[in-house]
């Protein structure tokens, strides 16, 4: 090594002499945050790029692009005074506004602060209006900084009042946003929930050409995320990928023609749906361009009565993956469906299907087959009670008997289905070459003997630091249960730490 390349090597910062990959993801963890649980001021670090674009000093020239992408492109505001005064950056930098392509405004976190300040009886507020309190951000600002954002590819609007989103996306003008690709709204109410705000959004919506995500949830209020028959005439032939919150459908899923809105669409996957939404009629209207449909159904009663949808699937040739829902098929009709549907290639099932052990065998055999998810049974091992909450708290288990309400999950396995015939199925069809994934490959065959282990630790733990064995009879545990978790307890720190357990001689 020369001593002139040993002198530059000595002057470079330790930091930037790493592979550039390296470095990428270094930056690409320090300038990304999407966490909902902190409040991300960025009002001092917009007012700092008014005066300039790129830090100086330590960054190197090399990771100027880096950082500036990184840096400007992806903003994520959970409070509206950061908004306004990014807002405000934006008219004064347009050189900063043109950077920006993912703007995602999340305002849980403000919404809860206001909730727990307001509603004492911790009761739900019927809107997100009433949840988030006044409006602190200009209307006017709002809808002025969104001409500004001529790149932006991906806004989403999380818990947002309307006195934001409207002006933001629907009052601006019609030329905002020209580049955008993906629009995710969750709990925001256009023209506050009115009918009129629904064809409003719509009316917007099909004023972006290059439009392909579409996400709507509204789960606080439940009412159609969209436009019925007659309605809206507008078409969106760019939109490929459609994900809506089932929870509005209800039972007039008859007045709904998908085909006609997106006669396009690549993907539909609507979550949540009600036990009793009649689902059979919307999926007759998907377009037949469809290559992935995903159901997802809410599951409070599984023995309900089964509505078989796979007939109304024939009109899909080109369907690659397909999710069902709990008591949307019957055995028959997908083995039948699985036979005739050589492009299928991606199959999973969800909570409580009724997917029996021999129908599974039967589909690891099909040749088509690339991905099988087994969702159909749910159960899990949660965090051990003595580690996530205090004694205090755990006297309330007598209360709260049931393990899901401390994140516990009992397995619940339909008719036909058990955990060694998921087994088999899964290792027959992992030797015809298929992914398996799911659920039900980790549901825990100890259940009922772990939950009742954390059981007898509660007890145990209360007994040590008080004294008090009341709880005994409470829960159904047993002196010898205690005493046997407090041996087995021993002995694994004798084990742990390397100390011979003394034999028990017999007297």
């Amino acid at each position: 090594m020369t001593a002139t390349l040993s002198a530059r090597n000595a002057a470079t910062p330790p930091l930037l002499r790493l592979p550039h990959e390296l470095l990428d993801y270094i930056f690409t963890l320090a300038y990304s945050d999407y966490n909902d649980d902190l409040d991300d001021d960025l009002v001092g670090v917009q007012l700092e790029a008014q005066r300039r674009l790129v830090p100086a000093g330590t960054v190197c020239r090399a990771l100027q692009p880096f950082v500036t992408k990184h840096l400007y492109g992806r903003i994520h505001f959970s409070s509206q005074t950061a908004f306004a005064s990014f807002c405000t950056v934006l008219l004064a930098t347009p050189q900063l506004a043109s950077l920006v392509t993912d703007l995602r405004i999340s305002l849980a976190n403000e919404l809860y602060r206001h909730y727990d300040a307001v509603y004492g009886d911790r009761a739900v507020p019927r809107s997100v209006e009433a949840a988030n309190g006044p409006m602190t951000v200009p209307a006017g600002l709002v809808s002025a900084a969104a001409s500004s954002l001529v790149n932006l590819r991906s806004l989403i609007l999380d818990r947002c009042p309307s006195a934001l989103g409207d002006p933001l996306l629907l009052d601006s003008t019609p030329t905002s946003f020209p580049q955008l690709l993906v629009f995710n709204s969750n709990n925001w109410k256009s023209r506050s929930g009115s009918k009129q705000g629904q064809i409003d959004l719509f009316a917007r919506l099909a004023t972006f050409p290059y439009l392909i995500d579409l996400r709507l949830s509204n789960p606080m209020h439940r009412y159609p995320l969209l436009p019925r028959i007659g309605e809206c005439t507008l078409s969106f032939p760019s939109l490929a990928s459609l994900r809506v919150d089932g929870s509005g459908f209800g039972s007039e899923s008859l007045s709904y023609d998908i085909g006609a809105f997106f006669p396009n669409l690549r993907v539909f996957d609507v979550y949540d749906l009600d036990e009793d939404a009649s689902i059979l009629p919307l999926l007759g209207t998907l377009p037949c361009t469809l290559q992935h449909l995903y159901l997802d159904r809410t599951v409070y009663e599984p023995e309900v009565d089964v509505i078989d949808i796979i007939p109304s699937l024939a009109h899909l040739p080109h369907l690659q993956t397909l999710i069902l829902a709990h008591a949307t098929f019957t055995p028959q009709s997908i083995l039948r469906h699985l036979h005739s549907s050589p492009q299928l290639r991606h199959l999973g099932f969800g909570q409580a299907s009724g997917i029996t052990d021999n129908v599974l065998a039967e589909i690891a055999t099909l040749p088509q087959i690339a991905t099988l998810e087994l969702d159909h049974v749910i159960g899990r091992k949660g965090i051990p009670l003595l580690e996530q909450a205090s004694l205090e708290q755990l006297k309330l288990l007598p209360e709260l008997w049931e393990p899901y309400d401390w994140d516990w999950q009992k397995p619940y396995f339909p008719p036909g289905v058990t955990l060694e015939g998921i087994k088999v199925a899964a290792a027959m069809a992992r030797s015809n070459g298929i992914v398996v994934e799911g659920t039900a490959l980790d549901v825990p065959e100890d259940f009922d003997e772990a939950w009742q282990r954390e059981i007898v630790s509660v007890v145990n733990e209360l007994y040590i630091k008080t004294g008090d064995l009341s709880m005994l009879g409470e829960l159904d545990v047993t002196l010898s249960e205690v005493l046997e978790y407090v041996r087995g307890t021993v002995l694994s720190l004798r084990e742990k730490h390397g100390v011979p357990t003394p034999p028990i001689h017999p007297s």
